[in-house]
């Protein structure tokens, strides 16, 4: 129960919070690939990671996993469902064995009324917001360069060979405006495949490819996790 004094919510606590952590918390060791918590539990605990390491995501209708963040020792998971009293988002699973302390959803109400732990949940939801702020901007620079990546692999359907081949790029507002993105972005994009090792500018709007492969899975875009999860 020491290790609570190690969590990133009780740095600044005195003994008389932690020792009323100590008291409501329930200690709990997973293995790896065991869920802490599913998704949509209406009554799910604080959970605070002592050692391990911990996977949150949601599930999609079809049955896809949506990778939501993860949390490493001294960070928490389910704050944000304890305060508002929602649903959990996602499934919370240990990717690796891990040990964790679980709190009420009313005890970690009453905690987090507690001055020092009041501030550092103020920390803690601000860079919750920084990194969701962060994963919604590589979300869209992602998602522009997945669309600009695909029409460049349109344009090369039915050619003999991909790799090496030379081809004529619109302008670059044409070509932003065909991949629904500012002619800005497609400068960008183009330039980061090209720091990648990609494509290469052979002139003014030439390219050349030279990676095919990679270029087709950009094209087909990715999802990005954020790391905080609170």
């Amino acid at each position: 129960m020491e290790r609570l004094r190690e969590q990133t919510l009780f740095k600044t606590s005195d003994e008389q919070v932690l020792s009323l952590a100590r008291q409501v918390a329930r200690i709990s060791e997973f293995k790896a690939d065991d869920y802490v918590c599913f998704q949509g539990d209406t009554d799910s605990p604080l959970v605070m990671l002592l050692a391990g390491h911990l996977r949150v995501s949601a599930l999609s209708e079809d049955g896809h996993e949506i990778p939501i963040g993860t949390a490493s020792a001294g960070e928490m998971v389910g704050a944000v469902s304890a305060i508002n009293d929602m649903p959990l988002p996602g499934n919370i699973v240990a990717t690796r064995d891990s040990s964790v302390a679980l709190i009420s959803r009313s005890d970690a109400r009453r905690i987090f009324r507690e001055p020092g732990v009041a501030s550092a949940l103020n920390g803690c939801l601000a860079q919750l917001v920084r990194d969701l702020a962060k994963r919604q901007t590589d979300q869209g620079v992602l998602g522009a360069t997945a669309r600009v990546s695909a029409w460049i692999v349109s344009t090369l359907i039915g050619a003999a060979s991909s790799e090496q081949q030379t081809i004529e790029l619109p302008s670059h507002a044409s070509l932003g405006a065909m991949a629904n993105v500012s002619r800005e972005t497609v400068s960008r994009v183009l330039a980061s495949l090209t720091r990648r090792g990609v494509l290469a500018k052979r002139g003014r709007h030439q390219i050349s490819i030279l990676d095919y492969a990679a270029l087709r899975a950009i094209a087909k875009g990715s999802a990005i996790a954020s790391r905080s999860v609170i």
